[in-house]
């Protein structure tokens, strides 16, 4: 693949990918936790995303391979957890992506309310395919274009919504919001985590980077830090506008797609006000920014999974002309169709981050693993504090993935149980494959 990509893409690309969750689907939380349950959240995942990209950097700094996570733990622990891994984040990826493209739906229906959401979705995930598939250089020059709209759209809201704001807003309760307790705590938590959802993706990216222990690592540091800290004051500026349930319901029982918007509308401006119109814009330009840089990422993850043996062969094929993984980005873009069709956002939301969260533990525990096994390794960058931190970020990790586990036991006994059922039916194709080769 082309080396085409350099830091300022990197950390343009990391912003994108992660935008979208500050533009919708964090108010679920809201809604689950309330305004402090959802507070105490963000924080904690504020802390271990922040931690988290301080190992995950060491791990790129060291191994830069297009598979990410999953070079990493094959590299540590061999193939049946470097297989977990790759289908965690498999996971993560390909439900975030059609979460996504449903909410580009909704805006785009706005717009046009003759045109059905899932008609829209699927045009969204055809239309970012052909980009992806004609070449690195266009398909990040459009996600750097895209990201930064977005993130100006973000310190516009910030500006406008500062001058209506009010602690006596932003501290009202709400009888039909839970108040601040562990369990309003666990229910927010995975609304916490889809807020940063996807800033992993950068490590498959590797192969696309001429210098990627250096990139990588500034770009990880530079993007979350700028991304903590322009979230924490989206939440302020647009729960203070008009309380918490402005965030929340687009009416009395619909939950809103578009907070941002709904916190000004029809409270401070009405719908046809430029103010509102350019933020409805950015949160879609926000929207297509995470799903081009979720899609470029998911695409290298697929082609990595292929050529390390844990997909089939022809997903490494990459085109003559564009040097694309062509074949990965078809099935991304079939499998992510058929999920519109059959899901819905909070259940979609909900698997993404389980799926992340168990990447980002074996992700970590590789890199512990890696200082025992291999200390001679280089590593241009280090985990400051080691063992602690690494430790620190494992119980946060650990702790959450129980919390949503034990709230959401339906759907996590259908996440391990479709991994062990995956992970059979490889076990029989290799076998298959090598007995029918002889």
């Amino acid at each position: 693949m082309n080396k085409k990509l350099s830091t300022f893409h990197l950390v343009t690309i990391a912003i994108g990918c992660v935008i979208s969750g500050f533009y919708f689907g964090w108010n679920i939380g809201v809604l689950k936790g309330g305004t402090y349950g959802m507070l105490l959240a963000v924080v904690l995942v504020s802390i271990l995303f922040l931690l988290f990209c301080f190992c995950y950097t060491e791990l790129v700094s060291a191994i830069p391979k297009v598979g990410g996570g999953v070079d990493f733990t094959n590299r540590a622990f061999g193939k049946v957890i470097s297989y977990c891994t790759g289908y965690a984040q498999f996971v993560e990826l390909n439900l975030a992506l059609p979460a996504i493209a449903i909410a580009i739906g909704t805006y785009l229906n706005m717009l046009f309310h003759f045109i059905p959401i899932v008609h829209f979705s699927i045009a969204v995930y055809i239309f970012f395919a052909l980009i992806n598939i004609s070449g690195i250089r266009f398909s990040s020059t459009f996600e750097v274009i895209v990201a930064c709209v977005s993130l100006l759209g973000l310190f516009f809201y910030c500006f406008v919504s500062m001058r209506h704001f009010s602690w006596d807003s932003f501290l009202k309760t709400d009888a039909s919001l839970p108040k601040l307790s562990l369990q309003g705590l666990t229910g927010a938590l995975p609304f916490a985590i889809w807020i940063f959802l996807g800033i992993d993706s950068l490590a498959n990216l590797s192969e696309d980077v001429a210098n990627p222990q250096k990139s990588i690592s500034k770009a990880f540091l530079i993007s979350i830090t700028l991304l903590i800290g322009l979230f924490f004051l989206v939440y302020f500026f647009s729960i203070g506008i008009a309380g918490p349930l402005n965030v929340i319901y687009l009416n009395h029982n619909v939950i809103s797609d578009a907070p941002l918007l709904d916190s000004l509308y029809p409270q401070i401006y009405n719908e046809l006000s430029w103010h509102c119109v350019v933020i409805s814009l950015m949160g879609l330009i926000g929207l297509l920014a995470s799903f081009n840089g979720l899609m470029l990422s998911n695409s290298r993850l697929l082609f990595g999974l292929s050529r390390i043996g844990f997909a089939p062969s022809f997903l490494k094929r990459t085109n003559t002309l564009f040097k694309t993984p062509v074949n990965a980005i078809l099935l991304n873009t079939l499998i992510g169709i058929v999920i519109i069709i059959s899901g819905t956002t909070e259940t979609i939301i909900i698997l993404s981050v389980l799926g992340a969260l168990v990447l980002y533990f074996f992700s970590v525990l590789a890199l512990i693993r890696l200082r025992i096994t291999e200390p001679n390794l280089k590593r241009p960058f280090k985990v400051p504090f080691y063992p602690y931190l690494p430790i620190i970020v494992l119980i946060l990790i650990g702790g959450s993935i129980v919390k949503i586990v034990l709230l959401n036991a339906y759907l996590s006994i259908l996440y391990f149980f479709t991994l062990v059922l995956f992970f059979l039916v490889f076990i029989t194709l290799r076998y298959f494959f090598r007995h029918s080769a002889k």
